[in-house]
């Protein structure tokens, strides 16, 4: 009955997103298991096409974040310049990985993590932004504390949009598995939310769930995407034995840090992926818009369809540093 209820360009959208979804999981999955039978040029190929795709997806997203904090769009081809150098910096880079079959993703990430690139990406962001906006607004008198503040969330969600594009063709190129899960779980928490939501919304516990941020959502309906997540999560981590081997080779030295992996991984990771979508709710909240575009009708903008993913990815990197 509450099918009746989904608008169809929502369904069409959908079906997009669920077509990009599967021809990225196909190259990935194709070049990473058929890697010795494939000829160099055709790795070469495919793996172009995803960072193409993945390069114009960033690239959505920057111009829907930067709106949204009433930047100039022409401001978005300076983030843009340095998600290029954060894409090709330091030398193990993406571009040297496109022919490559194998990665050592751990040391790869503390040497990104290493390098100085980074954080005068960051500082370079903060400084454009707030320069930006005191000039451009000096007129208005506006609070320096206010500009200062806005312009640090915006360098945050940038360099969450930036580790996000990097991280996930990294392991796209190397560990589909876990590529598969950060596409998976928010699509599955989203799904069970929703329709959770719909089936039952407000008819157990009749208080939203986050009445400030999001006041539609419902506790039956985090409830649903927390259980939902949770199955799609056991689900990935049992099935594929090359999800577990990134974590110290697949070699988990304790009992008890192998259960804390499990909880980190079954228990935590939807709920990242269900407050990363209430942070960027909070954050459409605090600059009193809706969406972050109208770009794909019935779900918002790209930024919209990606933000779970987003902070879902950057739990992920943490996971991966610290086991």
């Amino acid at each position: 009955m509450f099918l009746k209820k989904i608008p169809s360009n929502r369904i069409l959208w959908a079906f997009i997103v669920i077509l990009g979804f599967l021809y990225s999981m196909t190259i990935s999955i194709l070049t990473n298991v058929l890697f010795e039978q494939i000829e160099p040029r055709w790795i070469v190929f495919f793996r172009t096409s995803l960072i193409v795709v993945f390069l114009a997806i960033a690239t959505f997203m920057i111009i829907e974040a930067i709106n949204a904090f009433a930047f100039k769009k022409h401001t978005s081809i300076f983030v843009f310049s340095l998600l290029i150098l954060f894409l090709t910096l330091p030398n193990d880079s993406i571009i040297e990985s496109i022919s490559s079959n194998h990665l050592e993703v751990k040391n790869t990430l503390i040497t990104i993590l290493k390098s100085p690139y980074i954080y005068l990406s960051i500082i370079a962001m903060i400084l454009f932004f707030v320069s930006y906006k005191y000039i451009s607004q000096a007129k208005d008198n506006r609070n320096l504390n206010a500009i200062l503040s806005n312009s640090l969330l915006l360098t945050f969600i940038m360099v969450l949009i930036f580790v996000f594009t990097k991280f996930i063709l990294y392991s796209l190129f190397f560990y589909w598995p876990i590529a598969l899960f950060i596409f998976s779980i928010p699509v599955v928490c989203d799904s069970f939310g929703f329709f959770g939501g719909l089936a039952l919304g407000k008819r157990l516990i009749h208080r939203p769930f986050s009445p400030m941020i999001s006041p539609k959502k419902t506790w039956e309906g985090f409830f649903f995407a927390l259980i939902g997540g949770a199955i799609a999560a056991c689900f990935i981590v049992f099935s594929f034995s090359e999800f577990r081997s990134i974590f110290k080779h697949g070699q988990i030295s304790t009992k008890i840090e192998n259960i804390f992996l499990f909880i980190s991984l079954l228990a935590f990771a939807p709920l990242i992926s269900i407050f990363g979508d209430l942070f960027f709710s909070w954050v459409k909240r605090v600059n009193n818009i809706k969406d972050f575009s109208n770009l794909l009708q019935g779900h918002g903008g790209v930024l919209d369809r990606f933000d779970s993913m987003i902070c879902l990815s950057f739990y992920m990197l943490f996971l991966i540093l610290i086991y």
